[in-house]
């Protein structure tokens, strides 16, 4: 039975990291195609800092791939709002 749990919590974490994803594309394509400022600069750079001191920590002190793999995509999700907050900001 605890290993069921287990097994449920790690797709459930996988499941939850894909929705969180999911969740970025509204304020990328906000960004990118229609070119509207709809981000707070500053509050994605503090994330995307945030998420970078989290990936790398899981690639330099855990061995945990599903981790690694969902700290990765946090961190280039916001990467590119941030970037296309500042891209948006110059035009």
């Amino acid at each position: 039975m605890e290993s069921l749990l287990l097994k449920g919590l790690i797709l459930a974490y996988a499941i939850s990291s894909i929705i969180s994803l999911i969740a970025y594309f509204p304020t990328i394509k906000e960004l990118y195609v229609k070119k509207k400022p709809c981000a707070n600069s500053l509050s994605f750079l503090l994330w995307t800092t945030t998420a970078a001191i989290e990936f790398l920590y899981t690639i330099f002190i855990l061995s945990d791939t599903l981790l690694r793999t969902v700290c990765c995509i946090h961190f280039i999700a916001c990467a590119i709002i941030w970037a296309l907050s500042l891209n948006t900001k110059m035009a």
